[in-house]
């Protein structure tokens, strides 16, 4: 009876360490809102109308959720100029681009798949997540 007990112990142990796939907190002591630290970087791009802009990331974020989807999203200051002046011609605007899919977690590396089908990773360090260069904290 006592090797039919351990066994059982056994085998429920293994089948929890397969069902968190190397993941020992759960889903759920990850999930949170990771608010996006280093802010002000800046894109330059010329739009079809000869236009320059200037896109600045004021804002973003990435929601994990315990049910293994994510959100994600950005707020843009984009300011324009003349391509032959560089002279500001008074438009300034703010956009906000958001993107959501599903994430699976092996140790510290983040699986993301986009709902576009798009794929990347990220990091988890404490309540520090890094993707690519931005730098996000919970």
């Amino acid at each position: 009876m006592r090797r039919l007990v351990t066994g059982l112990m056994l085998t429920g142990i293994t089948a929890a360490g397969t069902w968190t796939c190397g993941d020992s907190t759960g889903p759920g002591s990850i999930a949170g809102t990771y608010n996006l630290v280093n802010v002000g970087r800046t894109y330059i791009y010329e739009d079809t109308s000869g236009f320059l802009h200037e896109k600045m990331e004021m804002s973003g974020y990435v929601r994990l959720n315990s049910d293994r989807t994510y959100s994600q999203g950005f707020t843009f200051q984009i300011t324009e100029y003349d391509s032959i002046t560089f002279e500001l011609t008074g438009r300034v605007w703010t956009d906000d681009v958001t993107f959501s899919g599903s994430w699976t977690r092996a140790e510290s590396v983040i699986y993301f798949t986009s709902a576009s089908g798009g794929t990347f990773t990220g990091s988890l360090s404490g309540d520090v997540l890094t993707i690519g260069n931005q730098v996000y904290r919970k």
